[in-house]
C-alpha cells in the first residue's frame, strides 16, 4: 500500500529516512516529513500496516541524544538485591539447603554481572521527536558512524525537520 494512500491532497514528502536499529533491536519504520506532518509508517509482523503522524505544529523540538536501556540496569539491580538477601540468610533456615543455596547465590552473581554488562552494552544514539503530548516522544536511532558524520542521512533528516518547524 505505502505511504501515498495516507498523503492529503497537495500534501508532498520532503524528507524520508529508514530506522537504522540493528539486527536484535530491528525497526522496520519509515519516518518521513511531508509539507504537513511527521509520519511513522511501518509494517507489522503479520503483513498489516502501521501509521502514526504528528502536526508540523505541534512539534516542539528535536533533539540529538545518547542513552542507555535503563531497564537492565533495574532487573540487574534486582537480581542484585535477591542475591544478597539469599546470601545472608540466617544458617538455621538454611539446614539442608546449604548446597542449593549456594548454586543460587553464584547463580544470582552471575546474572547480575550478565544483566549490568548487558546495560553497559546498550548504549544508543537517537534522534528524538518532542512533540506537545507526552506520547508524541518519538525516537529515530542512529548507527554510531552517524553520531561523528556530518554529511548523514539522519542529520540532512533533522535539518530538513528544523526547517519546517521554524517555518510555523
Amino acid at each position: 500500500m505505502g505511504i501515498d494512500s495516507y498523503l492529503t491532497e497537495g500534501e508532498e514528502v520532503e524528507g524520508y529516512i529508514e530506522d537504522e536499529t540493528d539486527e536484535l533491536h530491528k525497526s522496520d519504520w519509515e519516518w518521513y516529513i511531508t509539507s504537513e506532518r511527521i509520519v511513522k509508517y511501518g509494517s507489522d509482523p503479520l503483513g498489516g500496516e502501521r501509521f502514526h503522524d504528528i502536526s508540523i505544529d505541534k512539534v516542539e523540538g528535536i533533539s540529538f541524544e545518547t542513552g542507555r536501556r535503563n531497564a537492565l540496569l533495574v532487573i540487574g539491580i534486582l537480581s542484585l538485591l535477591l542475591t544478597v538477601f539469599v546470601a545472608i540468610l540466617p544458617p538455621d533456615m538454611i539446614q539442608g539447603f546449604g548446597s542449593v543455596l549456594s548454586s543460587l547465590v553464584f547463580v544470582g552473581v552471575a546474572t547480575t554481572l550478565v544483566f549490568f554488562a548487558a546495560w553497559y552494552l546498550s548504549k544508543r544514539s537517537y534522534l528524538q521527536i518532542h512533540g506537545i503530548e507526552p506520547a508524541d516522544r518519538w525516537r529515530i536511532e542512529m548507527e554510531e558512524s552517524d553520531v561523528v558524520s556530518d554529511d548523514s542521512e539522519i542529520k540532512s533528516f533533522a535539518v530538513t525537520l528544523r526547517e519546517k518547524t521554524s517555518q510555523k
